[in-house]
């Protein structure tokens, strides 16, 4: 179903209900916008598969993105465990830290991303309470959201944790699209785990549900 018009209320695609999130100040990037809109049509009406093309180049431009990230936190001399509460084991960083890395991204992005969930290390689900193309998402969401859903898939993956079971939901919550993930440690081709010797300072987001 088409989602619904910013602010309004109605269903989402993967579930749920609710207006949608915020959008960017009026007049931002126009020529830039322009031509997103304009690639966008394109491949909204051209492509076989518009929604699986999207998600590709999601994935290449979260690469991109998350790139200098993975090259930064590589150069950092590795860390112990951070203690974790009474009874519960320390979280590795594959599992923890290209979590922050993809908040990065995301927040660079602008979608303002909040931890809504955390049932477990390696299960997250994200609130994105603005979208940078809110107004092109309304209009072709196969093709916008395809492209954001790439986004977390290919940050994800440079960041040593691909995801598996990712969904993103158009307009799912009252003023946020929600996304679901989990992760698994990347392996190199001598079977170790790159991020392994690591573990993350802070979990980005925590303490509760997001508002």
């Amino acid at each position: 179903p088409a989602p619904p018009a910013p602010g309004a209320g109605g269903g989402a695609a993967g579930g749920g209900a609710g207006a949608a999130p915020a959008g960017p100040a009026a007049g931002a990037d126009a020529p830039y916008r322009e031509l997103a809109a304009a690639l966008i049509g394109q491949l909204a009406r051209d492509a076989d598969d518009p929604h699986a093309t999207a998600v590709r180049a999601g994935r290449d431009w979260g690469r991109a993105l998350a790139g200098p990230i993975a090259l930064a936190r590589q150069a950092r001399p590795p860390r112990g465990p951070v203690p974790a509460a009474p009874g519960q084991p320390a979280a590795p960083v594959a599992r923890r830290e290209p979590v922050d890395g993809l908040f990065q991204v995301l927040a660079g992005l602008g979608f303002s991303p909040r931890v809504a969930e955390r049932p477990a290390t390696d299960e997250v689900t994200l609130h994105l309470h603005t979208c940078p193309f809110l107004d092109l998402a309304v209009a072709n969401p196969d093709v916008v959201c395809g492209v954001h859903q790439g986004v977390v898939d290919g940050a994800l993956g440079v960041l040593g944790a691909p995801a598996t079971d990712l969904d993103l939901a158009p307009f799912a919550v009252p003023g946020a699209c929600v996304v679901r993930f989990r992760t698994r440690r990347a392996r190199t081709a001598e079977g170790d785990d790159p991020a392994g010797t690591e573990h993350a300072d802070a979990e980005p987001g925590a303490g509760g549900t997001a508002r």
